[in-house]
């Protein structure tokens, strides 16, 4: 037979005064299906917020992106000030750079009349859609996760003709102007997100790029590099 309490459903024999179970006796309780259904809602719940956790961080750490940037060398200082106005997508990049530890950054690539490349790449996409900037010369600039001092060249209408005869598109009138004003690197054209402007140390920037280098523009001696990133108020 099997006896119903309040707790439970057992089967057992029952005599004048008790129930007696037996030794098949299983009890199970009422609340076993409802607390192990409550155990995976909050397992489910852990994954969401493991996953929810680094997203939010990141959000909000882009709420604190960095206004000024301090990268020091051995061969002088580089000052950025990154605009207020990068998309949020440049502005979490840009927060993953300004947490990585400085002793493991480094130059990776030099182009001489082009650019200084970081060794550090960061997560996520980063927007190339940046219509108003371009990567002028003395520019800090994000692509594809990875950054970049822009040295850039000199540029007139001849070799913008050119480049855009090489790569099948015009460029607007006012982004030419942008060129021709304070040159560039046209090898980052339309591929980049302009996050900020080298306020200072551009004689470094001279130097950096102008290192001799290898085939794949890798430096032939080390530059080390140690981010500093200074509070709001030191801009």
């Amino acid at each position: 037979m099997y006896l119903v309490t309040g707790w439970a459903i057992a089967s057992g024999t029952k005599n004048d005064h008790f129930f007696v179970p037996d030794a098949t006796t299983q009890p199970v309780s009422f609340f076993t299906p409802f607390l192990e259904e409550k155990m995976m809602r909050h397992k489910k719940i852990m994954v969401v917020l493991s996953l929810l956790i680094p997203l939010l961080s990141t959000i909000f750490s882009c709420k604190k992106t960095p206004s000024t940037l301090l990268f020091r060398t051995e061969f002088g200082d580089l000052t950025v000030l990154i605009s207020p106005n990068i998309p949020d997508e440049a502005a979490a990049q840009v927060a993953q750079l300004s947490l990585v530890s400085s002793d493991s950054l480094a130059v990776s690539t030099v182009r001489h009349n082009g650019f200084a490349e970081l060794n550090f790449r960061a997560s996520g996409i980063s927007p190339t859609d940046d219509h108003d900037h371009a990567p002028v010369s003395g520019s800090f600039v994000v692509s594809n996760g990875r950054f970049f001092f822009v040295q850039g060249r000199e540029h007139t209408d001849a070799s913008l003709d050119k480049w855009a005869l090489t790569n099948g598109r015009q460029m607007p009138p006012t982004r030419r102007e942008q060129y021709k004003q304070k040159g560039g690197a046209l090898a980052l054209e339309g591929k980049c997100c302009v996050l900020g402007t080298i306020v200072s140390g551009k004689t470094t920037l001279d130097r950096i790029a102008a290192l001799p280098s290898d085939a794949t523009g890798k430096p032939l001696r080390a530059v080390s590099v140690h981010l500093v990133t200074l509070p709001e108020n030191n801009q």
